[in-house]
């Protein structure tokens, strides 16, 4: 009874004292670790134009599968990934289109486009961070699997152009932008509290996050971080790598608020929600000369869940 008493008394020491010391997170991935990550994107654009409200909504709900094919010097993961379910629904006043992997039917063409796509590898870099540095060959897979189906020539170029948009290189990117700023580069221990700053391009506009995020909960397994930022658009400068708008001026501002539950051995992001409401004003130059330029009202209204789980 005292062998129990005493090692429960030691496991409890050690616990408290490595909470006391901290907790460094990082992604601890061993070659060959395999996982799914489940998204779910909630996009509105609102636009207002000569008295006219345009609104383009999206919901994309997809699956992938990753694997860990390499650990470079930086500690810098090598992934092969695939698609395993996609599904897309778009409407707008110039579209109206809704796609899925789970249809089966012959006459759902664009379905069976996008069924096609399941299984084919590319490639991402993740940093130790959990941020997504770069992504290879899905825009050129994307293409050419749409290039290569039955769909009428004129079809083909739009729908690549949908899916290149929905599920391509810069969206998997942007779900993954902000997750360096979870990763601080110290120990955090509980009601830790911290700062971050960045930028990023949502929907074509750059913008700024200034971020404060805290320690909600931390578990001998897990880790919960919370965040509340505030979202200004800004004027695109080359050094910043962002692209440039010389003939239209954002005048932007929001909030974003984000929660993550972050697993403590491996640090992989096993939750994640973000929502994001910005709204302001863009300003454009009149095609005709002479007449005042057009201020259109802007609104965008976004939430997007991240799953993630080992399928080892």
């Amino acid at each position: 009874m005292n062998k129990i008493i005493l090692t429960i008394l030691f496991s409890a020491t050690f616990f408290i004292s490595g909470f006391t010391q901290g907790i460094k997170l990082s992604l601890q991935l061993p070659e060959g670790y395999r996982f799914t990550t489940e998204t779910s994107v909630n996009l509105i654009v609102e636009q207002e134009f000569m008295g006219i409200r345009y609104n383009t909504q999206m919901e994309i709900a997809t699956v992938m599968h990753l694997q860990v094919n390499g650990i470079d010097s930086d500690t810098s993961y090598l992934l092969s990934a695939s698609y395993q379910k996609m599904d897309i629904r778009v409407s707008s006043i110039l579209i109206n289109m809704e796609v899925s992997t789970e249809w089966v039917n012959s006459q759902d063409s664009l379905s069976s486009v996008l069924r096609s796509i399941l299984g084919k590898e590319f490639t991402m870099i993740l940093s130790g961070k959990g941020e997504a540095i770069d992504i290879f060959n899905l825009d050129e897979m994307i293409s050419q699997t749409v290039a290569e189906s039955g769909l009428p020539e004129e079809q083909k170029i739009e729908f690549s152009r949908n899916l290149i948009q929905s599920v391509g290189e810069d969206a998997v990117l942007d779900n993954y932008r902000n997750n360096s700023s979870f990763y601080p580069s110290s120990a955090i221990k509980v009601r830790d509290q911290w700062d971050s700053r960045m930028n990023f391009v949502k929907s074509g506009i750059p913008m700024e996050l200034s971020n404060h995020i805290k320690v909600k909960e931390l578990t001998r397994e897990s880790v919960i971080l919370a965040s509340e930022g505030r979202i200004s658009s800004q004027i695109a400068n080359k050094s910043q790598n962002l692209p440039s708008s010389p003939d239209q001026t954002f005048k932007l501002i929001g909030n974003e608020v984000s929660e993550k539950i972050i697993d403590i051995k491996t640090g992989l992001i096993l939750e994640s929600i973000v929502s994001q409401n910005v709204s302001g004003t863009i300003r454009s130059p009149s095609e005709n000369a002479g007449e005042e330029e057009m201020v259109i009202p802007f609104k965008i209204i976004s939430r997007c869940t991240m799953l993630s789980g080992s399928s080892q």
